[in-house]
């Protein structure tokens, strides 16, 4: 027992529109406004995450400093980092400063469970 292919179709084109928009340059290319709306929201999380999780789950609370100072100091000045991902870091800072605390949480969490 499943899902009509008429409603999988429709759930498969709208996960597909999903990750187009948020793999976009730019909020402007689309209807969509919002959470993960374009690739420097997805490039912030994904780094607030990782590091955070690896930070947690090795105990190595070091690794949180990258983030933060990306997301706090590069703002107000130049780096010599000349990744794009730091550039999306410094556009959406609330972004990877709030996937780093879950990033952490959940890096603590595996640690203990395992």
């Amino acid at each position: 027992m499943g899902l009509p292919p008429t409603q999988l179709l429709t759930m498969l084109s709208k996960l597909i529109q999903f990750i187009r928009e948020a793999g976009s340059a730019s909020e402007a290319s689309h209807d969509r406004d919002g959470f993960l709306s374009n690739h420097a929201e997805t490039h912030a999380i994904g780094m607030g995450l990782s590091l955070g999780f690896a930070a947690g789950a090795l105990n190595q609370l070091s690794l949180v400093g990258v983030v933060v100072s990306l997301a706090v100091y590069g703002r107000a000045g130049e780096t010599n980092l000349d990744a794009k991902i730091v550039e999306d870091v410094r556009q959406e800072p609330h972004y990877a400063l709030g996937a780093l605390v879950v990033g952490v949480l959940l890096g603590v969490a595996t640690r203990f469970l395992l």
